[in-house]
């Protein structure tokens, strides 16, 4: 059998039908030990997992959705990805022309604001909870952070005259790599630069095949 890799390391890997009322109430069982629940998956509304639903069922829960376009009007129910939002936000025609348009250079570009904006409303919810309780709802679109980024304004390409590439920087600089074991072999990666004094930021476990924990907690504990 042909595993896929899960491509997070720290993450476990688990299958869930909600057709199946097995794996439903294996779900339920593990959203009562949960803080956060994330998704980018559609229509899930349609199969009982809800905010609302998540929130009768776990008080208190923060539930983080992620779309490309939106949550309302004609194109909620489009998927789409990084560079679809890139796309219809107009930056391809910024970066090149109408009739010659050009990806960014970073190439993925909405994925990250969206990861940091995401984080940052989870954490602002987690913290109103605690000081107010009740259950919250975070909602990030690709196609609006696009949009948010334009608003702040872009940089004057003359003004970039002279500077070194990112690929050069990269290269030369001396980066701390870390490794960590897996079913797939050992895996090289760069860990965070964020430094605190009580807590190191590291990974348990490397990346893992699709599938391959139980949809529970105790597998994360093991």
């Amino acid at each position: 059998m042909n595993w896929r890799m899960e491509p997070d390391s720290g993450k476990l890997a688990a299958h869930c039908d909600f057709g199946l009322e097995s794996d439903r109430e294996k779900f339920f069982a593990a959203l009562q030990d949960a803080d956060v629940f994330t998704c980018s998956y559609l229509n899930l509304d349609e199969r009982g997992i809800s905010p609302k639903r998540l929130a009768a069922s776990k008080p208190g829960i923060i539930a983080h959705e992620l779309r490309c376009f939106d949550f309302e009007g004609e194109w909620a129910n489009f998927r789409g990805f990084d560079m679809m939002a890139v796309t219809v936000s107009g930056y391809v025609d910024a970066e090149g022309a109408t009739d010659a348009p050009l990806m960014l250079l970073q190439v993925i570009f909405a994925d990250y604001l969206a990861a940091y904006v995401g984080a940052a409303g989870v954490a602002a919810a987690l913290l109103r909870r605690s000081q107010e309780g009740g259950s919250y709802q975070v909602r990030v679109s690709l196609a609006r952070m696009c949009m948010w980024a334009r608003d702040v304004g872009l940089l004057d390409g003359d003004a970039l005259e002279g500077s070194r590439p990112f690929a050069d920087v990269v290269a030369e600089a001396d980066l701390p790599l870390a490794h960590i074991d897996s079913p797939f072999g050992e895996i090289t990666y760069l860990p965070s630069v964020i430094d605190m004094p009580d807590i190191k930021p590291r990974f348990e476990r490397g990346p893992q095949p699709l599938g391959s924990s139980e949809l529970s907690w105790d597998s994360f504990k093991a």
